[in-house]
């Protein structure tokens, strides 16, 4: 997932289950985080 590279932004998506890829940016400067998703059903 891409998102703005704020600081607030970033740490809302890491409280909630995403790893951020560090020293990585977008070549629009968008952060990118994984989420990895087990037991959907």
């Amino acid at each position: 997932m891409e998102c703005e590279n704020n600081p607030k932004v970033i740490q809302f998506y890491i409280n909630n289950g995403f790893a951020l890829i560090k020293d990585y940016e977008t070549p629009n400067k968008l952060a990118v985080f994984v989420k990895k998703i087990e037991h959907i059903l």
